[in-house]
């Protein structure tokens, strides 16, 4: 099934952005009021649709611009290759606050959040069962907490809107200590593991369910370094509560991001891609910017880290031949010949991943993005058992992601610190290129494990000499200081 979750713009229109002045505008008389608008459970299912919308930045080049771009572009497994200058400063740490790309990375959150509590706000008014209520309600506590998740992690300090706004008041609020913003955040996503359903089957498919928000509370409790609480929640996932989750064959290991087998086996939440104008106006570009554009391109510290370990016949890790391709190394193309890429003979390393398996280099495609999947979900437990200290307990679960590689168990008696530098290992080679590894650095450097600085500069980061604490965090867009006097100019990076 192929659709995307973009019913309900009405709802939109009809909230509150963040940080605007919308709600002082005359009614339109060809618009539904809200006091209109929430009565049948037609009008319940377009608000909770309209929630998922954002995810796929419907505009320009959409997804790969706002949404991976803004995410992937400082970390070391990316290299930006072109002269875009936007991209090149946020990969160069020189982004200022005007950047329009991070801007839209924290309007469309907004717009979820914005979505999220009309819902939880209204869809109670409607004529359906009390049941049906709870976990609609719950699905958009999901994506609310989701959504502030993303913000936290991108923004040091945010405003928090727990409800909609219904004055001036009520919209014009300063930043939130980052400690309430958790706590909000693992507040929602409680109550969705408990009141989403297990699976969700036909039309259904992709939405919410207890295990994607278990995925996230864990990975937000990681974050924090609240290793127990992950811990515990992280043994329910994989013991099967939430489903039957399992890690996918190497051989399958790109049917996670090449749209051929979607919502299988590994994955707990992804975005649904779908074609929303004519063929070759998809959603999904990021075939066409990594195989024909070549704006990102794998960085060459990865691609070295990639052959540092052996499978147990000796070869190359198999991942990379599903998550990149250098003419530096012998390469069976899973999608066919390369030698025609227009730029291949420059040495570049280029990206695979999220790439399908029948393709033209400059069209644009419908594969889903997996945001959340099983293997990460497996190093996460490792790295919260070792950071408790019970370091041979760790090994289970990186090695069941190794053996999926066929790379050798990790033997007994390593130290924590030995066992930190195979997951790190470990997350950079699995996770690359995913929207996870800028994130993984700002959290290890929090907590101790390394200088960012030292490492990105190590590493052969392309503005690493650039970089200061500053740039752990995107700065709050300027255009929000112009429209809200309560945000704190100290807080804005």
């Amino acid at each position: 099934m192929k659709r995307i979750l973009i019913i309900g713009a009405v709802l939109l229109a009809m909230g509150l952005g963040a940080c605007t002045d919308d709600f002082l505008s005359q009614k339109n008389p060809n618009e539904p009021s809200v006091d209109q608008f929430w009565k049948t459970r037609d009008d319940a299912l377009a608000a909770v649709y309209s929630m998922y919308a954002p995810l796929t930045y419907q505009y320009r080049y959409g997804f790969f611009e706002y949404g991976w771009g803004p995410e992937n572009w400082r970390g070391d497994d990316v290299i930006y290759a072109s002269t875009y200058a936007a991209f090149s400063k946020i990969a160069r740490f020189t982004n200022t606050p005007d950047i329009w790309e991070v801007a839209e990375l924290y309007r469309n959150n907004y717009d979820i959040v914005n979505a999220a509590n009309q819902c939880v706000g209204n869809i109670a008014k409607c004529e359906i069962p009390d049941a049906e209520v709870k976990q609609l309600v719950a699905e958009a506590k999901f994506m609310r907490g989701y959504a502030y998740f993303r913000l936290l992690r991108n923004f040091r300090y945010i405003p928090l809107y727990k409800e909609s706004p219904k004055s001036k008041d009520d919209i014009y609020v300063p930043q939130a200590e980052r400690s309430v913003v958790w706590a909000f955040i693992e507040e929602d996503l409680k109550e969705a593991i408990e009141l989403l359903p297990l699976t969700r089957e036909g039309d259904e498919v992709g939405r919410a369910t207890k295990a994607a928000a278990a995925g996230f509370l864990a990975y937000a409790y990681v974050y924090q370094q609240k290793y127990a609480d992950a811990e515990t929640l992280l043994n329910r996932i994989i013991g099967g509560e939430f489903g039957a989750f399992d890690l996918l064959s190497v051989d399958n290991y790109n049917q996670n991001w090449d749209g051929t087998n979607e919502h299988n086996v590994e994955s707990l939440f992804e975005i649904h891609m779908a074609n929303v104008s004519p063929k070759g106006k998809t959603t999904n570009i990021l075939q066409a910017e990594f195989l024909a554009w070549q704006e990102a391109n794998a960085a060459p510290w990865l691609f070295n880290e990639v052959q540092k370990v052996k499978d147990i016949d000796g070869n190359v890790d198999q991942r990379y031949y599903k998550s990149m391709i250098s003419p530096d190394l012998p390469f069976t193309a899973p999608l066919g010949e390369y030698s025609d890429l227009s730029d291949f003979v420059s040495g570049r390393v280029l990206i695979l991943k999220h790439t399908t398996p029948s393709w033209d280099p400059w069209e644009r495609w419908e594969n889903n993005f997996v945001l959340m999947r099983f293997a990460d979900i497996l190093l996460l437990q490792a790295e919260a058992i070792n950071e408790q200290g019970r370091v041979d307990d760790a090994r289970p679960f990186i090695n069941r992601v190794r053996t999926r590689a066929r790379i050798a168990e990790l033997p007994t008696g390593l130290t924590k610190t030995q066992m930190r530098e195979h997951i790190m290992h470990e997350r950079a080679i699995e996770l690359c290129f995913e929207g996870r590894r800028w994130y993984d650095l700002v959290r290890w450097h929090e907590a101790g494990w390394f200088d960012i600085k030292t490492l990105l500069s190590e590493h052969g980061k392309p503005g690493a000499e650039n970089f200061s604490n500053q740039y752990l965090y995107y700065p709050i867009p300027e255009y929000e200081y112009e429209t809200n006097p309560k945000l704190d100019r100290n807080k804005q990076w």
